[in-house]
């Protein structure tokens, strides 16, 4: 009896062990690499754990637009920044026949010269009644500044001999416009329409795609001299023109220009309009010889209270040189007395407007 009893506790003790180890065995879903399940999950969770590493070490897309703040040529000094700020590619630098339309539907010749500055300031220039838009064939690529040949030399004027002028730095670099008022060079023109084609040239400089629209300006010799200012102010005046004209440089102005239309300013009061509106603060500069003609009394005509407008300028030379004439070496003005020859004037004169430094 007694061996019997041991064998059914030593059974029991058996079953109990069985059961105690069955319960601590896995379940067949766990860890059971056959369970498609259990695949799934695992897999789920290891994605979860992969988004999260992802979130900081994930590269940047490359498709995405990062925008950038314009780059600044290296070598431009800071203080110039301002205005001869690189952007898009500049365009080439040879000059390109331009066709410039005229309020009254008419079309005016012209050249183009690209800047190296893409937008970038552009200068107009107006020529005298003595020539044609070809009296600035070497003005015009000195001011661009890109290593471009003359059209042409044309004769032995000073004008047309680069020698003595000045050297700018080699980062400054101006667009330039020249036209033809009327139709200069081909035939007689008409004097009514040239207030219109000095504005036409500023309206046009102004659009162009790769100018700064808000640093324009004009130069000009005798009927370009009041075509300058005209241009810049009628312009100014205009509601639907975008864009500024910031200042004009005057050759011998007289009142050449015959007035159209609405349009009956002298040259005075087109300076007063341009210099003393006190929103635009626009800069003049006139230069004359003191025996030539009406030149000297037009210039000194315009403010009388220069000293409160020293925004408007006056040069007289010696002698009755006119227009162009006033562009050589060896004249420099008298009042006031300044060792400066006309083209450095008007270096004087862009670093007025543009607020740069040329001279380093």
């Amino acid at each position: 009896m007694k061996k019997k009893n041991s064998l059914i506790h030593f059974i029991s003790l058996g079953l109990i062990i069985l059961l105690i180890l069955s319960g601590c065995a896995p379940s067949p879903d766990e860890n059971d690499s056959s369970n498609p399940a259990s695949n799934e999950n695992t897999a789920a969770d290891n994605n979860k754990t992969n988004e999260v590493e992802n979130n900081y070490s994930e590269e940047p897309n490359a498709d995405e637009v990062i925008p950038e703040e314009p780059a600044i040529v290296s070598n431009v000094p800071e203080n110039n920044r301002h205005v001869f700020l690189e952007g898009m590619e500049a365009l080439s630098n040879e000059p390109v026949q331009i066709e410039i339309p005229t309020d009254d539907g008419r079309t005016i010749q012209g050249y183009y010269y690209p800047g190296l500055y893409n937008p970038g300031p552009i200068l107009v220039l107006m020529h005298w009644a003595g020539g044609d838009m070809h009296d600035w064939d070497v003005i015009a690529p000195w001011l661009q500044n890109r290593g471009v040949e003359p059209l042409r030399y044309g004769n032995d004027s000073p004008w047309w001999n680069p020698t003595w002028f000045p050297e700018l730095p080699e980062w400054a670099s101006f667009g330039v416009i020249v036209f033809n008022f009327g139709e200069f060079g081909l035939k007689e023109s008409d004097r009514d329409t040239w207030v219109l084609d000095a504005k036409a040239a500023v309206d046009f400089a102004t659009q162009l795609e790769e100018a700064s629209p808000d640093q324009i300006t004009t130069m000009g010799a005798s009927i370009g001299s009041d075509g300058s200012p005209d241009g810049c102010y009628l312009h100014q005046l205009d509601d639907t023109s975008i864009g500024t004209c910031l200042g004009a440089f005057s050759f011998s102005p007289g009142n050449y220009l015959k007035n159209v239309d609405n349009f009956n300013f002298t040259y005075a009061e087109t300076i007063e309009g341009l210099v003393m509106n006190p929103d635009a603060e626009k800069v003049a500069y006139c230069l004359a010889a003191k025996e030539d003609y009406d030149s000297p009394d037009t210039c000194l005509g315009a403010i009388q209270d220069k000293e409160e407008f020293d925004r408007y300028k006056v040069f007289l030379y010696p002698g009755g040189a006119h227009g162009m004439r006033l562009v050589e070496p060896d004249q420099f003005p008298i009042e006031p007395e300044l060792q400066k020859t006309s083209l450095e004037i008007y270096l004087m004169f862009l670093e007025d407007v543009y607020q740069i430094e040329l001279d380093e």
